[in-house]
């Protein structure tokens, strides 16, 4: 099985033997490193093709525009279909490595701009979210992944920060649980309120059933190492084929991006301001936050706003 670095060290040799320019040469390898680094895979055959989106996402909140992602596609896809066409891998994963689609517009003064077409964002039902779960405990690991998919939902975390977690990054204060991400995206560390108390229960039992000491891992493999965003990737696969829920947007089903942007719409359905939810979840930008908002409309938006008013009568 061909590992990511022999690879990379293949590539790099048919680089040089096609006389490619240094800086093109430098922008190439420098983005497939930075996706193997995201990744954290080893072996090429590895690769879950579902991990191009969520890579994507990635890119997208880590503040990259759609230019720099489709420069950064563009090279991936140079990389994986000259590893297929050398016969180095069996698969040809260079069919996912799509960037955004780009189209021209004029704006209000005319000048062109290039504007770029996102994923059309699929929030889990609570009825999926409920299959899931309960799928999830018919996996060899169940309490784990049960565990990993609710953490995600429940905290609206990357799976990158979920998989990252140890008990040090909860802290219980006078009035709420802290949880912390350490240096997410671009370095930066943020720390909210858990809201939800009945996953507090779960992964503070789950800590303390498996003696998880403050600077551990909390989700490891069998081996004790900590499960990659790869592996995350693969089990949530099995859990919704289990399930029979359609997996991936070609398939018409859900990503596990998708596990994050339920918790981001909840928040924002049911009264968070933007700029609230962008701060607890990471966004670098308030539009980012805004483009998980549903569109509430007929019974259920005047259930909601008749909610929010009865709540303001009463105080």
């Amino acid at each position: 099985m061909l590992s990511f670095e022999e690879a990379i060290e293949k590539y790099e040799k048919y680089l040089r033997s096609q006389e490619t320019p240094n800086n093109t040469e430098r922008t190439s390898l420098y983005a497939i490193r930075r996706f193997q680094r995201w990744l954290n895979c080893e072996h090429i055959e590895e690769i879950n093709p579902d991990s191009f989106m969520d890579y994507k996402t990635y890119l997208k909140d880590s503040g990259s525009g759609g230019s720099s992602i489709n420069t950064y596609f563009s090279q991936l896809k140079s990389f994986f279909t000259t590893l297929h066409e050398r016969k180095y891998t069996g698969s040809n994963l260079s069919k996912y490595c799509e960037g955004y689609i780009q189209r021209r517009v004029k704006d209000i003064k005319g000048v062109r701009q290039e504007k770029y077409h996102d994923e059309v964002k699929k929030f889990i039902t609570k009825e999926d979210k409920n299959k899931m779960l309960k799928f999830a405990l018919k996996t060899r690991h169940g309490k784990r992944d049960r565990l990993m998919f609710l953490t995600a939902m429940a905290c609206g975390l990357r799976i990158s920060e979920v998989v990252a977690l140890k008990p040090k990054h909860f802290k219980d204060t006078d009035f709420a649980t802290k949880l912390t991400i350490e240096k997410s995206k671009r370095n930066k560390t943020r720390t909210f309120d858990v809201l939800d108390q009945e996953f507090l229960r779960e992964i503070k039992e789950y800590i303390s059933e498996n003696q998880i000491k403050d600077d551990e891992f909390i989700f490891i493999n069998r081996y004790g190492k900590p499960i990659t965003v790869n592996r995350f990737q693969e089990i949530f696969k099995e859990v919704l084929t289990l399930a029979k829920i359609p997996v991936g947007r070609a398939n018409g089903g859900y990503t596990t991006h998708d596990l994050r942007g339920r918790f981001i719409t909840i928040l924002l359905d049911s009264g968070f301001t933007a700029q609230e939810v962008a701060e607890i979840v990471g966004h670098e930008s308030v539009d980012q936050t805004l483009s998980y908002k549903r569109k509430n409309d007929g019974e259920e938006k005047t259930k909601r706003q008749m909610a929010l008013y009865k709540k303001a009568l009463a105080m």
